[in-house]
C-alpha cells in the first residue's frame, strides 16, 4: 500500500524538522562552547548585548586559554545582574560562576544546573562551594567569582573583596583574569539593569599567575588594588563592618 498525500507531507515536514533541530543544535553547541543551552542563551541575549547594551570588550588579545588541571579564575567587579550576561557573552570560553543562593530563582533550578553555577551562602561559611569550585578548577573549569560578594552600592566604587577569592587562588594556583566592568545603568534591583539601555564596556585589566609561596591575602588585597588602578574609581571604606571579620568563602583550608 502506498502512503498518500498526507502521509508524505507528514514525513517531509518531519525530515525537515529533524535537519532544522540539527542544524540549531549544532549551531548553539558551537556558539555555546559545545553547550546547546549555552549556545541558545547566547542566541537570545545577542540583540540585547548589540542593541540595547552597546557592549564593547577591551583586551581581548591578553585572554590565555585554561589549561587541564590548572583552569582560570575570573574577577570582576560587581555592578548589577547584567555583569556574568556580558562577561560570558564575550568571552570564548565556558564560565561556571559562583553565584549567591539568594539570588538564585527557584523556578529556574535547570538551568542553574545546566549552567553548572555554583550556589555560594556569601553569609558563612561555605566550604563546599569552595570545593567544588578548586574540583572544577584542577579539571580545568573556568570559575568566576565576584569578590564584593554582591551588587556594589554606591556605584562607581571599588568595594571591599571578600578574602576567599584570594584563597581559591592560592590554593588553586591558578592564573586570574580581572575584569572591569563599567557604563551600566544603575537600577534599584540585581535584575533591573537587564531592560535599561546602557553603553556598557567590559574591559580585561590584566592576567596575573601568582607565585606559589603567595598569601590568600596578599592576594585579594593586590587584586583589589589592581582593578582600583585600572578603574580610577576609588576604594569603597566601609564604616560598618571590618573586612577582616567578613565571613563569606573560608580563608582557612576547608
Amino acid at each position: 500500500m502506498e502512503p498518500g498525500p498526507q502521509s508524505l507531507l507528514i514525513i517531509a515536514a518531519t525530515v525537515a524538522s529533524s535537519a532544522i533541530a540539527w542544524w540549531v543544535a549544532s549551531r548553539a553547541g558551537s556558539r555555546g562552547h559545545g553547550d546547546v543551552v549555552m549556545g541558545l542563551l547566547t542566541w537570545v541575549a545577542a540583540p540585547f548585548v548589540r542593541g540595547l547594551w552597546r557592549a564593547s570588550f577591551h583586551g581581548a588579545e591578553k585572554l590565555p586559554k585554561p589549561e587541564p588541571q590548572e583552569g582560570l579564575v575570573i574577577v570582576s567587579n560587581h555592578t548589577s545582574g547584567l555583569d556574568p550576561v556580558l562577561i560570558q557573552y564575550l568571552m570564548p570560553f565556558k564560565i561556571r560562576w559562583l553565584m549567591s543562593r539568594n539570588m538564585m530563582i527557584s523556578g529556574l533550578g535547570f538551568l542553574w544546573r545546566r549552567l553548572r553555577v555554583i550556589p555560594i551562602d556569601f553569609n558563612g561559611r561555605d566550604r563546599a562551594a569552595v570545593r567544588t569550585a578548586l574540583s572544577g578548577l584542577k579539571k580545568g573549569d573556568v570559575v568566576g567569582i565576584f569578590p564584593e560578594g554582591g551588587i556594589a552600592r554606591p556605584p562607581g566604587q571599588i568595594h571591599q573583596f571578600l578574602p576567599g577569592v584570594g584563597f581559591i587562588v592560592a590554593k588553586a594556583s591558578a592564573p586570574v583574569v580581572l575584569i572591569h566592568v563599567s557604563g551600566i545603568t544603575p537600577a534599584r534591583t540585581a535584575y533591573g539593569a537587564l531592560f535599561r539601555r546602557c553603553r556598557a564596556r567590559v574591559s580585561i585589566v590584566d592576567v596575573i599567575r601568582y607565585p606559589e609561596e603567595a598569601k590568600a591575602k596578599t592576594i585579594t588585597e593586590d587584586l583589589r588594588h589592581r582593578l582600583q588602578a585600572a578603574s580610577g574609581w576609588p576604594l569603597h571604606v566601609s564604616r560598618t563592618s571590618d573586612p577582616e571579620d567578613a565571613p563569606v568563602v573560608p580563608s582557612e583550608a576547608p
